[in-house]
């Protein structure tokens, strides 16, 4: 299938805004999101089961990522396709969850804001930068990428597109592309993040990747390339994006 018919689709952006009685002081609140988010979906079956956590299928049908404003965590749910279809539950499971804590910090959902989306279509130069919003793991073999490089970046975007559409947009798939190319890195500012998530279970998950920005360059933009770099308005990258990670913004 090709990047066009997919960016014809819609998707819908729920935001959820948590308001912290004070400020927990973490760097990044995905893995406390996920297990907040599983709590409130664990009330409904159909939720817990199938949107959540489905044991037959190990790709989430919503990417999410969450973000800081002063004494708020904005919770960002991205959904399309499947996962459409259970708008009206997630609404009411997290309605009813009105109080709660994260990282031992009592809080409330102060807001709750919902809407369709298209894919941007904004002008993209040959030289531009990416910022990952959220912590990143991209891995060549064993090893973690402390700085991306441009052709690793859109190959995790495919393949991400590939592994959602595969159970939750039959219709797109599969995305063939023609060629990647590779670009150069002019400049960077990135940070690591490292967290030791305890799941339900008392397991300890080391969750490990990079944030910032990276400023790329290529020889010419093409409309593939773009058409690429569009996808991730909606679609998360790397591993981990199911505690939050990998949100990138092109910018």
């Amino acid at each position: 299938m090709t990047i066009q018919t997919l960016l014809k689709r819609h998707y819908y952006h729920f935001t959820l805004t948590i308001k912290q009685e004070r400020e927990a002081k973490l760097p990044y609140y995905g893995p406390l999101i996920r297990g907040w988010l599983g709590d409130a979906f664990y009330k409904s079956d159909i939720l817990s089961g199938v949107v959540f956590k489905n044991p037959n299928i190990d790709v989430r049908p919503y990417f999410f990522y969450t973000e800081k404003d002063e004494d708020c965590i904005l919770t960002h749910l991205m959904l399309m396709g499947f996962s459409e279809h259970f708008i009206r539950e997630m609404v009411e499971v997290l309605g009813k969850k009105a109080h709660g804590h994260l990282g031992g910090v009592n809080c409330v959902i102060d807001g709750i804001s919902f809407r369709r989306v298209s894919f941007s279509d904004k002008k993209i130069k040959k030289r531009f930068k990416i910022e990952f919003l959220s912590p990143t793991a991209l891995f060549k073999g064993d090893s973690p990428s402390p700085a991306p490089p441009l052709d690793m970046v859109l190959r995790a975007l495919v393949r991400s597109v590939n592994r959602f559409t595969k159970y939750y947009v039959k219709s797109v798939y599969p995305l063939r592309v023609r060629e990647i190319p590779k670009g150069e890195i002019v400049e960077f500012e990135m940070r690591n993040y490292f967290w030791r998530h305890r799941n339900i279970r008392g397991e300890v998950i080391p969750l490990h990747g990079t944030w910032g920005w990276i400023e790329y360059e290529v020889e010419r933009m093409t409309s593939e390339l773009k058409n690429i770099l569009r996808l991730s308005d909606f679609f998360q990258v790397g591993r981990w994006t199911s505690y939050g990670f990998g949100k990138l913004e092109v910018i």
